[in-house]
């Protein structure tokens, strides 16, 4: 869909990774509210999913994927059917971890999102869409915090606009 309100069944799966945190939980939760069957949420914890999410297997079951960004098969287990043809990418990286974890989440696992989206769905980039969360300040060459990731940010932004896929940047 090219916008949020045409969201719809039609419209395919919807995997939102971090889906625990604070702006993928609310997406999450606003889906599941609006109708939507196919949500599916990528975490680390399905304890926390359990307490978050309010799922009772919290397992792929029940639309949760486990597993960690930075190993492209583990998000690609969520796409691999197919049906996702909608990327949240809510995740983020803690601004006290090693520079390579930073890259690793905030820039590294974007590419292969985006490749895994492109490819379980023969390339039919049309029908595709990504949302990706960023933040205030990635053009910023040197932050006062958060170590390099809103460097990792903005070149994930510059990624998604050249990947040939409609994406959409929010800045919180």
């Amino acid at each position: 869909p090219k916008d949020w309100s045409s969201l719809n069944e039609s419209s395919g799966a919807v995997l939102i990774t971090g889906a625990t945190g604070r702006t993928g939980s609310l997406l999450y939760h606003e889906l599941k509210r609006r109708g939507m069957s196919d949500v599916r949420a990528f975490v680390r914890d399905a304890e926390k999913a359990k307490t978050v999410l309010g799922c009772d297997a919290c397992d792929e079951s029940e639309g949760i994927f486990v597993g960690d960004l930075t190993e492209p098969d583990d998000v690609g287990r969520a796409m691999a059917d197919g049906s996702v043809k909608v990327l949240a990418v809510a995740s983020g990286a803690s601004g006290r971890g090693p520079t390579e974890l930073q890259r690793a989440i905030e820039f590294d696992a974007v590419i292969s999102m985006v490749k895994s989206l492109g490819e379980t769905n023969a390339n039919n980039n049309d029908a595709l869409r990504v949302v990706f969360c960023s933040s205030m300040g990635s053009t910023n060459p040197k932050p006062s915090f958060g170590g390099d990731i809103l460097h990792w940010k903005v070149n994930a932004e510059a990624f998604l606009s050249s990947s040939g896929i409609s994406s959409t940047i929010i800045i919180k």
